[in-house]
């Protein structure tokens, strides 16, 4: 579990962030999509691809999660990560955010993730050529808002996008803490189930005592009546 979440975490972290563009939003995203990977990783089915689960789960929650608490553009960490006091860019930001929800993230993670069209698709549940479209529509819509300044514009928006990536000492105490925790609540979970079933049992071995001359006497008259019936 380790080894696949550190793998996967800079990815998560990065998307996380970028698309929530607040670095509290962005951590919950991130640490929510860990604990949910460690309860549900048991049952992947051979032949999974860890990184497509975790672009895809990672994108959905972080557009949950941004609906509820958008940043101004002022704190947006693709602002703040950006080159400081370029109106330009401010401006590109801010016209990226304000696209259609699906161009703004096939849009970011085409440039930062370098996510491909099939990839896009995986993580935000649409086809590859559903991907491409809306990332096509954000590239076109961003040119006729920025003009020349494209070019230049873009490449700070990958470079901004790249310092998302967290340092190596948070992967490991993140992925530790987070599947510490997970362990501990499955373990909680089957030790919970397991008292449950006891307690079920003693239940009913109790009622075997308590009340087993009744029983008894219960079981012989059904017995005799079905004796009765049958003659």
């Amino acid at each position: 579990m380790e080894a696949i979440l550190s793998e996967s975490f800079p990815a998560v972290h990065r998307m996380a962030h970028a698309l929530s563009g607040s670095a509290r939003t962005g951590m919950l995203v991130a640490r929510y999509v860990l604990r949910r990977a460690v309860r549900v990783m048991p049952r992947w089915r051979r032949g999974i691809t860890p990184e497509n689960w975790f672009y895809h789960h990672t994108l959905l929650v972080a557009r949950e999660a941004s609906a509820r608490t958008p940043p101004s553009v002022d704190q947006d960490l693709l602002v703040t990560a950006g080159p400081g006091g370029r109106p330009a860019y401010v401006a590109f930001v801010r016209a990226l955010r304000g696209l259609p929800r699906q161009q703004m993230e096939a849009f970011v993670l085409n440039h930062g993730e370098k996510l491909n069209s099939q990839l896009l698709g995986v993580a935000m549940d649409c086809s590859a050529t559903a991907a491409a479209t809306h990332l096509a529509a954000a590239t076109q819509a961003l040119r006729t808002i920025s003009g020349s300044a494209f070019v230049e514009l873009v490449p700070a928006l990958e470079r901004a996008y790249m310092t998302l990536t967290p340092p190596e000492t948070m992967v490991r105490a993140t992925v530790a803490q987070q599947v510490s925790a997970g362990l501990w609540a499955m373990r909680l979970r089957r030790i919970t189930r397991s008292l449950l079933f006891i307690a079920i049992l003693l239940l009913l071995g109790y009622i075997v005592w308590r009340w087993h001359a009744l029983l008894l006497q219960w079981f012989q008259t059904l017995r005799s009546r079905a004796a009765t019936q049958s003659s």
